[in-house]
């Protein structure tokens, strides 16, 4: 604890060091505005607290910081447990439009009753930060044609690529693997 001849020593300490820093011991500062300085001094201690360990890492974390964009996406949806159609594509491409028209088709019928547990992605082939993501689905980034093919959880490719625009029946084949594995793969 402090005792008035140990916070008077403080006091008198710290009005010298203030005198230092204005230039020498000639010039004090007012009284006034020593008035309102207020020390702080910590007593010694032997013993230095131990410092905290740092926050546990996961390996997720950084890994999808990581990511490109688009890649996170399909992972993402891949770990909500939906089935992600994907087309690797780009502006030079062939069969871009027919694809997505025929896929938001295959999607809406009725019939197909594992719609609501999947979902249509893009992942643009003339992007380099896709293009491990491309390697792994084994995708040629020089295509001139899209491609597509099936993904389920929680990594699984579920059919042969189909090169160029995709047809409703090429579609509708791709797709019965996934009627083997159930709701979410």
């Amino acid at each position: 604890m402090w005792n008035s001849k140990t916070r008077r020593s403080a006091i008198l300490l710290a009005l010298a060091l203030t005198a230092t820093t204005l230039g020498g011991c000639n010039k004090t500062p007012p009284a006034k505005d020593l008035s309102k300085a207020t020390v702080t001094a910590s007593a010694p201690t032997s013993q230095t607290p131990p410092a905290a360990p740092p926050p546990a890492a996961t390996d997720e974390a950084p890994k999808k910081a990581l990511q490109p964009p688009q890649v996170r996406d399909i992972l993402e949806q891949l770990a909500a447990k939906k089935t992600v159609w994907v087309i690797a594509q780009a502006k030079h491409t062939t069969g871009n439009a027919e694809t997505k028209k025929n896929l938001t088709a295959f999607l809406a019928d009725p019939a197909n009753k594992d719609a609501k547990t999947m979902v249509i992605r893009t992942l643009d082939i003339s992007l380099p930060e896709n293009a491990a993501f491309l390697k792994a689905l084994k995708i040629d980034p020089a295509s001139k044609q899209c491609t597509t093919l099936v993904l389920a959880p929680p990594k699984k490719i579920l059919s042969e690529p189909i090169l160029g625009a995709a047809s409703l029946k090429a579609i509708q084949a791709a797709a019965k693997p996934c009627d083997s594995c159930g709701p979410g793969g």
